[in-house]
């Protein structure tokens, strides 16, 4: 299924009608980009089990079915949680909320606990959240169709899902996808099916990464991952001049407004931020490898460093 999305971004690239890529921009950020070292993301941070195994993959997979949609209106405050002692928001907060449960005896591998979770049990998985969490009803009824899946064809274990999406990174990302409705994550357009499974790539993506820096066997074809198609991306290009918005688009990015999922505008950035990142992929290998993975970390780095809106989409896709 992945196999089908580099290439068709890049075809598209040249008929979008919102976005545009200027090349010339697109191939001073590569200059810039062999000039640094491409790391892979280690993921050490208290949010994530400091030991692989059982533990490590409920929260990596559990974490990247919720890891969607955390902005919030202007007025209002961003969910945080304390994670080791320090107040996270963001991916950071959910995966430490998730780990937090964990240690307080939570037993996330337990179909029969995410597929009833009822009354105390949002409370357990969430405690000490503060602030608002977009979509919370949905995220529940995620982990609850988890857990009806995981109850009527893996014995009701998370591990035995694990084991059976196996260790190969494009493959595990495309049976989380095919396996958890909630993982579906595609679009259409021109007549191309992108199937850019965004939670889903990047669950396989940080098992992998997070594996080899705990000194196991990571995943293999984990550099036939693309990058992850989401929010940040799509403004450290547009900050770089790599993606030009359409003044209409533009203007509705800057001013917060909301644009809707799978509309053509929200489909074409994800498409700009694909089919642009396999260019400059292409572009760097010349001079020193590099992958989808390791140059999403790099961007998303960068994504730190500078003040510029994004785009705002209401959606459980990313």
């Amino acid at each position: 299924m992945l196999e089908l999305l580099g290439a068709p971004c890049v075809e598209l690239l040249d008929s979008l009608r919102h976005v545009s890529v200027d090349h010339d921009r697109l191939r001073t950020l590569a200059a810039e980009l062999i000039d640094e070292t491409p790391l892979m993301p280690e993921w050490e941070h208290p949010a994530f089990p400091s030991e692989p195994g059982d533990a490590l993959d409920s929260v990596v997979w559990l974490g990247n079915a919720l890891n969607f949609c955390y902005w919030v209106e202007d007025e209002e405050e961003m969910w945080s949680v304390e994670v080791g002692g320090k107040r996270e928001v963001d991916a950071f907060a959910l995966f430490g909320a998730l780990h937090n449960a964990l240690q307080s005896g939570v037993d996330l591998g337990d179909g029969r606990f995410l597929a009833g979770l009822t009354g105390e049990g949002p409370e357990k998985l969430f405690k000490g959240g503060e602030g608002t969490l977009p979509l919370i009803d949905r995220r529940i009824e995620i982990l609850k169709e988890i857990g009806r899946v995981l109850m009527s064809d893996f014995d009701g274990r998370l591990e035995n899902a694990v084991a059976a999406a196996g260790n190969n990174a494009v493959k595990h990302a495309s049976f989380l996808a095919d396996t958890f409705p909630s993982f579906g994550d595609q679009r259409e357009l021109s007549g191309h099916q992108l199937p850019f499974l965004k939670r889903a790539q990047l669950a396989a993506g940080m098992l992998h990464a997070r594996r080899v820096a705990l000194g196991v066997q990571g995943m293999e074809c984990s550099d036939r991952l693309t990058v992850y198609a989401d929010y940040m991306l799509p403004r450290v290009l547009r900050h770089e001049g790599v993606m030009i918005y359409s003044p209409p688009l533009a203007e509705k990015v800057d001013a917060r407004e909301e644009i809707e999922a799978r509309s053509q505008e929200e489909t074409e950035i994800r498409v700009a931020v694909v089919g642009a990142s396999c260019l400059l992929v292409d572009i760097v290998s010349t001079e020193k490898p590099l992958d989808g993975l390791r140059l999403d970390f790099m961007l998303w780095r960068r994504g730190f460093e500078i003040d510029a809106p994004h785009h705002r989409t209401l959606t459980t896709d990313y």
